[in-house]
């Protein structure tokens, strides 16, 4: 997809500095941002908050982001909400995320919870490469969205 048709991209490249982990290379743009990390506890790994700032995913956004661990970096990468996805009448809402993990190196991804309202169509593409040294973990969850009847419905 050309540049101009995301709704939100997000690219993060964290390195081990001989100390701690730091960041570098850190692009984003439109409904996608990345908070300043923090080191809770005086600690080596920082943690990065990403926001949506659009309130939810509407019919035909797209959403890129790529994230690259270099050799024995270590981070935590969560949000500060849920991310919404309403009706998607005529489209659906595709999320391309990419993770790269090299040697040693070490990812704590807990993304937002997925909140699917009725009719909502939604595409989550998620690419991991690791090498063998390198460890991930990851935690996904998806729950329906309320109904104002309180009737079960549907969602993709």
């Amino acid at each position: 997809m050309d540049e101009q048709q995301w709704t939100g991209q997000l690219d993060l490249t964290v390195f081990f500095d001989g100390n701690r982990s730091v960041s570098r290379d850190i692009f984003f743009e439109k409904a996608l941002k990345v908070i300043r990390p923090v080191y809770l506890n005086q600690s080596t790994i920082p943690t990065f908050y990403i926001v949506n700032v659009g309130g939810g995913y509407l019919d035909g956004d797209r959403y890129r982001m790529n994230v690259n661990v270099e050799d024995n970096a270590k981070v935590t990468l969560t949000s500060q909400g849920a991310t919404k996805i309403y009706k998607t009448p005529s489209n659906h809402v595709e999320q391309y995320q990419t993770f790269n993990l090299k040697d040693n190196a070490y990812l704590e991804y807990v993304a937002d919870p997925i909140i699917a309202y009725e009719n909502a169509k939604f595409y989550q593409h998620n690419t991991f490469n690791l090498n063998n040294s390198s460890s991930l973990f990851y935690t996904d969850i998806l729950t329906p969205g309320y109904s104002k009847t309180g009737e079960t419905f549907k969602y993709q």
